[in-house]
């Protein structure tokens, strides 16, 4: 029964911990990285770029949500609510936008 329980993939024990050295980060991973890139500099700074505004955009989105709600949602003001969610809407959009350039420039970089 022993050995059967040692053999199965999903046996999780305190040998199975031990297995695997682990090491810590080594930051000239990215030198190489980056050297490799060197001949698409401009496909790999545009993919920063998007990132960048993506990851601000994102914040952006839970940003406006919160004030959606603290704002005309909470004083009952469906007018205001509209414009609020029409805003939302189209910059929800533009972040989609955003999200598939960058997904295209990755993968073109990627190959």
């Amino acid at each position: 029964m022993s050995s059967l329980k040692q053999s199965r993939i999903t046996h999780v024990g305190r040998d199975s911990e031990n297995k695997f050295e682990t090491r810590p980060l080594n930051f000239r991973i990215f030198g190489r990285i980056f050297s490799y890139a060197r001949p698409y500099a401009s496909l790999r700074n545009t993919l920063f770029v998007l990132v960048s505004i993506r990851a601000v955009q994102l914040l952006m989105i839970t940003w406006l949500i919160g004030e959606i709600i603290n704002g005309p949602i909470a004083r009952g003001n469906v007018r205001e609510m509209l414009w609020a969610v029409t805003l939302l809407f189209f910059f929800t959009l533009v972040t989609t936008l955003v999200f598939i350039f960058r997904f295209k420039l990755a993968l073109e970089l990627g190959e």
